[in-house]
């Protein structure tokens, strides 16, 4: 299914990109004490997921991920992961968008190491491009509004954690390698848009899943994914949290089968539909191309400390960042959504 990560998750590491409403209430367990560790490749070359998308039992698009062949980032290992999807309005609540996603994982960490979005929403468009480090990351956004000139806004955000924040993209990876004793609980952070979240697992076990391709055995992840602040990582009480659960075929492949998210207003599920590989050039790695502008990156700085002043710019600067529309959460990261035939029903 192309993945994600929670709310981010979905099932492969897509990122799709909906409106997200406000979750219903549901019973929450401490937050895990341990991070998630995990060991393997997060995806393999050639490697495509594809998907259908239905909200309550409607079909409402499809996604496809796809990864690309191994390259080097900075004398680093790189897998490409790469995405893009439109998902139609069928619902009045869902507003119409297209996404195309793309992201480079260190294959020695299964973390990302930068990231770029291109998002479209009814009539605003956003394109947001984001590196990644232990301990931090950064981001430039272009904003582009009808009848406004485009609004560029920079923000980096240095954490109290020496974990690398995960991606959409890289969240599905690195779950996908996840297989301690059942019932083991643990935690990762989460970048998704502009925002930061803290995303707790348990590892529940295996059942059997029907799905549209028939009835396969599969692992089971509960989660649930909470925006934390950025500075304290201390959970936000202005939004709720989002559960989610994932399923994986359980061999040493870890298909994403199916992701499910409730909300308050309808459930979202994303079920497999195809997983193939592609033959990707020979050869040794070579250098990564479609990569972040790391001059733009670098106008990014963090908050400012008491006692310093900042010009007039830099004010203008962090105002832009604030006029950001909240109403759009990206559920998935590694997506290719078409719209699919309204009266199709879910397997």
């Amino acid at each position: 299914m192309a993945g994600c990560a929670v709310v981010a998750l979905a099932a492969s590491g897509c990122q799709f990109f909906f409106p997200m409403p406000t979750e219903p209430d549901f019973e929450m367990e401490a937050p895990a004490t341990n991070a998630v560790r995990t060991t393997g490749v997060p995806f393999e070359e050639g490697e495509v997921i594809e998907a259908r998308v239905f909200v309550e039992d409607v079909a409402a698009g499809s996604v496809t991920l796809k990864v690309g062949k191994k390259c080097m980032a900075d004398g680093k290992l790189a897998l490409p992961v790469s995405a893009e999807g439109q998902m139609g309005g069928l619902l009045s609540f869902f507003g119409s968008g297209s996404a195309d996603t793309f992201a480079l994982i260190d294959l020695d960490a299964s973390t990302p190491l930068e990231a770029k979005w291109d998002l479209e929403v009814d009539d605003k468009r956003t394109f947001l491009q984001l590196d990644y480090s232990s301990g931090r990351y950064r981001m430039h956004q272009l904003r582009e509004l009808p009848h406004k000139r485009p609004a560029n806004s920079y923000k980096r955000v240095d954490l109290k954690t020496e974990q690398t924040p995960h991606d959409g993209h890289s969240l599905l990876g690195y779950l996908r390698r996840w297989e301690p004793p059942e019932g083991t609980r643990g935690f990762l952070y989460l970048v998704l848009g502009r925002n930061l979240l803290r995303t707790d697992v348990t590892f529940t076990g295996r059942e059997r899943l029907k799905t549209g391709l028939g009835e396969r055995q599969a692992v089971r992840i509960d989660g649930v994914a909470t925006r934390v602040l950025e500075k304290t990582l201390e959970p936000s009480t202005s939004h709720p949290s989002r559960p989610f659960t994932l399923w994986l075929t359980d061999d040493a492949e870890r298909v994403p089968l199916r992701l499910v998210v409730g909300t308050e207003l309808a459930e979202l599920t994303v079920d497999l539909t195809k997983h193939s590989k592609v033959a990707v050039p020979a050869g040794e790695p070579t250098e990564c191309l479609d990569r972040v502008d790391k001059h733009a990156l670098a106008k990014a700085r963090g908050p400012r400390k008491k006692g310093v002043k900042r010009t007039a710019r830099q004010d203008a600067t962090r105002q832009e960042t604030t006029h950001q529309d909240e109403s759009i959460a990206p559920i998935f990261d590694a997506a290719s959504i078409e719209p699919a035939d309204g009266s199709i029903d879910k397997p």
